[in-house]
Order: structure tokens, then C-alpha cells, then sequence
């Protein structure tokens, strides 16, 4: 049985986007680390999508799962290194969740994707979904510095900045709490979509 297969169809695209996000959602309090982050989502992805296509002849179907998280991990730490040595203020910043990327759900789900489809289609796979956690990581940044914390472009540490409210609209929104209302709000509007989308289908 396939990670994917454990999902509801109806449901899979809601909660597959909750799902690959949620370790990463705690540190987009700013845009700096929101970009950071997902950077550094995107650079372990690619390192273990290449790392399996190389390897995916040799792995036997029984082992496969073991063989990804072992990729997984060996691309997080990987990672991990590369943004200590070029950005250790990020990497103080962004602390456990950098390792985390080691059992990242998006990470192991690619590979498992990319031990059935050429490297090729598999690269341009890695990047859409790349491109696509970027763009959610951004947008959750966004929404939670300017009305959480009233400010724009803080540093990693959370000072400086743009200010463009005096008074946060909405401080809760910098908490991890507001992290996961965000979520959930985000989640009650895609599935709230796809019934409309689905209602003007069959009419």
C-alpha cells in the first residue's frame, strides 16, 4: 500500500497540502524564515530525488520504504550543513525544524514517485511540488508577520522590519496556535472549493 493510498480521494489534495506543511508551518512567523525554510525544503528534495533515481535499480521492492527514509535523511542533513555554513543566523533561527526535514512527509512521498517514474519526469515533479510548498510557506509567512506581528521583512530573529501597523491586527496569528487556525482555515477553503467546483460540474 501506497502513503497516498491512506488518504480519502475526495480529500487528498486538502489534506496531502496540510499534511506536507505542517512541521515546516511552525517558522513561518516571517518571511525570512518562511523563504529559508522552504529553500531549504526544496534543496532536500531535489538531493533525494536524484539520489534515488541513481539508485532505484538496485533498491528490491521489500526495502524500498527503509532505503527512502535513509535518502530522506541523508538529504536533510545535508541540507542542514549547507544552510549552517551559508546562513548560520537561519540555522539558529529555523532549529529543530531543519532536521526534521529527515522524515519530511513531501520529501518521502516524492521518492516514492520517483522509484516508478524516469529521473527526468521525476526532477520536473520535485520542482512543481517545490514550487508549490514555496508559494505556501510565502503566503502563510505573509498573512502571519503582517497581521500577527504588524510588520514586514523582519530579520531572522524576528527584529526589524517594515512596520506597517501599529498594533498587530491579529498577535494570535504570530503564536503557534495561530498557526494551526491558519491551517485549518486554509483547509476549510480548499474543501469548500472543490464542493463548488464539484456542484457546477454536474450540472
Amino acid at each position: 500500500m501506497t502513503l497516498k493510498s491512506k488518504f480519502n480521494k475526495s480529500d487528498l489534495r486538502s489534506a496531502y497540502k496540510l499534511l506536507v506543511v505542517c512541521p515546516s508551518l511552525a517558522v513561518t512567523d516571517t518571511l525570512a524564515k518562511g523563504l529559508v525554510m522552504s529553500a531549504a525544503v526544496i534543496v532536500t528534495l531535489l538531493i533525494a530525488v536524484v539520489t534515488v533515481s541513481a539508485v532505484k535499480r538496485l533498491i528490491s521492492p521489500g526495502i524500498k520504504y527503509p532505503v527512502c527514509l535513509a535518502i530522506t535523511a541523508f538529504s536533510a542533513s545535508l541540507t542542514e550543513l549547507l544552510v549552517k555554513i551559508c546562513l548560520p543566523s537561519a540555522a539558529d533561527a529555523l532549529g529543530v525544524y531543519l532536521p526534521v526535514l529527515a522524515v519530511s512527509c513531501i520529501v518521502v512521498l516524492k521518492l516514492e514517485a520517483a522509484l516508478e517514474t524516469p529521473v527526468v519526469r521525476a526532477l520536473e515533479d520535485a520542482v512543481v511540488t517545490g514550487g508549490e510548498f514555496l508559494v505556501l510557506m510565502l503566503g502563510a509567512s505573509f498573512v502571519r508577520e503582517l497581521f500577527g506581528k504588524g510588520t514586514l521583512a523582519c530579520g531572522f530573529d524576528g527584529s526589524g522590519g517594515i512596520e506597517v501597523f501599529k498594533n498587530a491586527p491579529l498577535p494570535i496569528l504570530a503564536l503557534p496556535a495561530g498557526i494551526l487556525m491558519l491551517a485549518a482555515f486554509g483547509t476549510a477553503v480548499i474543501k469548500a472549493f472543490e464542493k463548488a467546483k464539484a456542484k457546477g460540474g454536474n450540472r
